[in-house]
């Protein structure tokens, strides 16, 4: 793959803007979780309370206060209590965290929860700095690797996803860090590559079901492995022996569990809502007009939404109870940022396919691409399709989509005096409106929340 040199810009490496970028992108995430609180933000967060031998609190918070207190599975059903149907991992590591902060130390629970959000910052940091890695393993250079940095690190969707008590966070990182790996060793076909992908699909499996949407692109690359015909020290049949086994445990030892202790399917998720909307296909899936974006979704309880795609840009920007839209400056800025990621999304799509349709990646690398984006994209129409509410349709937990289109903004006129008009031209205007929305983005987040 093709490679842009790397430049200066103010007399300064573009090394050093690339971690200046990242330094500030976590100060401020982490300057919104405090003005926030571990509270907000965070549908069926629940509530840290006295509770009876046995008998929990629903929602995110009352899964860790179990865990916390029993040290063991839950001994009750599920499907009584919000959250509790959900895989145990997050609720674990999170358990065991207060369990030092509170615990340990004697830290006020109400600190230790605001710590425990804090950490959900570093699960996005380093989902993140995995997306640094997989842009540069497609080539990407130089000042466009800034550019897609930039984007990785202030748009709207990080700032809500590190700023919730929920398993979001924590499986956005391991979903990352699997591609990422996964990538690594299709390059070097290592065993050890292999079965560090395996534990942390695993591991993202049991955090959250919709891991499995990442795993479409890793077979892919497994398959090809398969019939490119390189050497490699230990045979593919070995290795993809134990990565079933690995991650086979690990993915499935939860819905057994369920199913044997309370006969509960493998399938069942929680869903707290009843109604179903009954209006047209065309109404749920034709672009949506100003009227259906302008009204933002931030007080929790929010109607039914016909239209999947209003709802997947703006709770890419606003969610529940992140933003104080009641002020003017607020809703101006907000509605600005979702207008600017409706273009953002837009040229990044057209730059993805002029990347595919010029070949400047190899074919195994566009079948990975379109393979994760389509799969990550069905799973998120299938569940807003099943679910129609501002909740279960939230884009934040299908964030890892964006690393595709990311791929196509990477790429696209990054060859300086072989790019076209189109390449040139769509460069400078995305990377005009991802300064201008990051920008914006900062300001809301880090003042008007």
């Amino acid at each position: 793959m093709s490679r842009a040199r790397t430049r200066r810009f103010m007399g300064i490496p573009d090394e050093f803007w690339i971690g200046f970028v990242i330094m500030v992108g976590f100060f401020l995430k982490l300057v919104y979780d405090i003005e926030l609180g571990y509270t907000a933000g965070t549908l069926n967060a629940g509530i840290w309370a006295a509770a009876e031998e046995g008998i929990p609190q629903s929602g995110h918070i009352g899964v860790i206060q179990y865990y916390y207190m029993y040290h063991r599975l839950p001994g009750v059903d599920p499907r009584a209590y919000a959250c509790f149907a959900n895989p145990p991992f997050y609720y674990m590591v999170s358990a065991g965290i207060l369990r030092i902060l509170h615990g340990m130390f004697g830290w006020d629970i109400g600190v230790a929860l605001q710590m425990l959000q804090c950490v959900n910052v570093i699960y996005v940091l380093t989902g993140e700095s995995c997306g640094i890695g997989i842009l540069r393993k497609f080539g990407v250079r130089g000042r466009k690797l800034v550019v897609c940095i930039v984007f990785l690190m202030f748009f709207p969707t990080y700032y809500n996803l590190g700023a919730v008590i929920s398993p979001d966070a924590l499986t956005f990182m391991l979903s990352m860090l699997a591609l990422n790996t996964a990538l690594s060793w299709y390059h070097s076909r290592r065993n050890k590559s292999l079965i560090h992908a395996a534990v942390q699909i695993g591991l993202g499996m049991m955090t959250g079901f919709n891991m499995v949407l990442i795993l479409p692109p890793v077979v892919l690359l497994m398959f090809h492995a398969v019939i490119d015909g390189r050497r490699n020290m230990v045979p593919l049949r070995k290795q993809y022996k134990r990565f079933g086994l690995i991650a086979g445990i690990l993915s499935l030892w939860w819905p057994l569990y369920r199913l044997i202790r309370f006969r509960i399917s493998p399938f069942y998720q929680d869903s707290p809502y009843g109604n179903r909307i009954t209006e047209a296909f065309i109404e749920r899936i034709r672009i949506p007009d100003s009227s259906m974006l302008w009204h933002l979704h931030t007080d929790g309880h929010s109607p039914l939404e016909s239209n999947v795609w209003a709802q997947a840009f703006k709770t890419s920007v606003a969610d529940f109870h992140s933003l104080n839209i009641s002020m003017t400056g607020t809703l101006i800025f907000a509605m600005l940022a979702v207008y600017l990621s409706i273009a953002v999304c837009v040229f990044s799509h057209l730059m993805l396919v002029q990347v595919l349709r010029t070949k400047r990646v190899e074919r195994v690398y566009a079948q990975f691409i379109l393979t994760g984006y389509i799969t990550v994209l069905a799973g998120y129409l299938l569940l807003a399709w099943r679910s129609p509410y501002p909740g279960t349709m939230d884009f934040k937990k299908f964030a890892v989509i964006l690393i595709y289109p990311l791929i196509g903004i990477g790429l696209c006129g990054d060859r300086e005096d072989r790019s076209t008009s189109f390449e040139r031209v769509t460069s400078v205007v995305v990377t005009i409106m991802i300064m201008v929305l990051c920008v914006t983005a900062a300001f809301l987040f880090g003042y008007y929340p």
